[in-house]
């Protein structure tokens, strides 16, 4: 079957998205794909509801009934969030944001709402008033990190508040939902938000590229070195060596969402995910000596993390300059039990 309609409309990267019309997905990576996308939760579950549609006319097989199964799953889930909108009972908000100090993510309690939409005025209030403190620097009020976590509440039966429903409105817009974990009989019926930054889809990308993702809305954009590629299909087979703000250098599964300051909340960077181009900011210019190194080999890139920088403690620039100082054969040795010189 093919998917080229809902890569359009739910994969923002470009790049990403020439590419998965190229490939063939699973069923549980359209209905991921398509679910976790940062769009509205509208727009996802009329794509959705298109895709079940679209399956029902497939022959019957394996792969029809998989992908019958995980998209009426996933359209039970936003509709049923989307239901408890109109429940009665009261809202609570909390204004998120990442702090560029502690590097971070934090949210501060804003106010109780009765209906979504003294929910939806009150957030787009508080958005105006932060476009008004900016003046006209629309790239600045873009690119600022900012969300809002917004909680349904009502009554138990012994009258105590009871959370059944979770969401985040980005660009005021609510984007994702989470229903409580005992909201069906069966709990493996319940989505959980958070499991969207562990999309797990192939990538165009090769050992030795340099790609950019923007974690917004809970952090900055990560320009990364990928060193490993593996097979292209394991959820942990991708990941990338960057510099952090504060000068310290990580790495991270990609496919995991840890090429990022946090793991959780998070979009996943493949949404996002495409070679960087331009020229790298003075501090990270380092990522082109370390591909020049590694020349690509993803044993090298490997065997240079785990045998020549340190454990234990934030790995610095100069770490990273000393740990390029021996040929890059060397260390391999040290990985077959061989010693210097053998």
């Amino acid at each position: 079957m093919q998917y080229n309609e809902f890569i359009d409309q739910f994969m923002p990267s470009g790049q990403m998205r020439a590419y998965l019309k190229t490939v063939e997905l699973w069923p549980f990576q359209i209905t991921e794909l398509i679910y976790y996308s940062p769009c509205p939760l509208t727009e996802k579950l009329e794509g959705l509801r298109k895709l079940y549609e679209q399956a029902e006319k497939m022959e019957v097989c394996d792969e029809r009934n998989d992908l019958l199964e995980r998209t009426a799953n996933c359209i039970s889930n936003i509709e049923d969030a989307l239901k408890c909108l109109g429940v009665e009972g009261v809202f609570s908000i909390e204004a998120g944001h990442f702090d560029e100090d502690s590097l971070d993510t934090s949210a501060d309690f804003e106010t109780l709402c009765t209906t979504v939409e003294d929910v939806m005025d009150y957030v787009n209030e508080l958005e105006q008033n932060y476009v008004e403190s900016y003046d006209d620097d629309s790239d600045e009020v873009a690119e600022s990190l900012r969300w809002y976590d917004v909680t349904k509440w009502v009554k138990d039966e012994s009258g105590k508040q009871k959370s059944i429903c979770n969401y985040v409105i980005i660009n005021n817009e609510i984007c994702y939902s989470e229903l409580a974990r005992d909201y069906y009989d069966d709990y493996m019926k319940q989505i959980s938000y958070y499991s969207g930054v562990d999309l797990n889809l192939p990538v165009p990308f090769q050992v030795g590229d340099i790609i950019e993702v923007n974690g917004y809305p809970y952090g900055p954009r990560i320009r990364f070195l990928l060193t490993t590629v593996g097979d292209n299909w394991d959820c942990c087979c991708l990941k990338g060596m960057f510099r952090k703000m504060d000068g310290t250098w990580e790495s991270g599964i990609v496919k995991h969402g840890k090429i990022s300051y946090r793991d959780y909340p998070g979009i996943s960077p493949l949404y996002s995910a495409h070679v960087y181009e331009g020229t790298l900011p003075e501090g990270e210019q380092l990522l082109y000596q370390i591909r020049d190194y590694l020349a690509g080999d993803e044993s090298e890139a490997v065997a240079f993390e785990m045998y020549r920088l340190p454990c234990g403690r934030p790995v610095t620039d100069e770490d990273i300059r000393r740990g390029m100082e021996a040929p890059p054969k060397i260390r391999l040795y040290f990985r077959k039990g061989e010693s210097y010189g053998d």
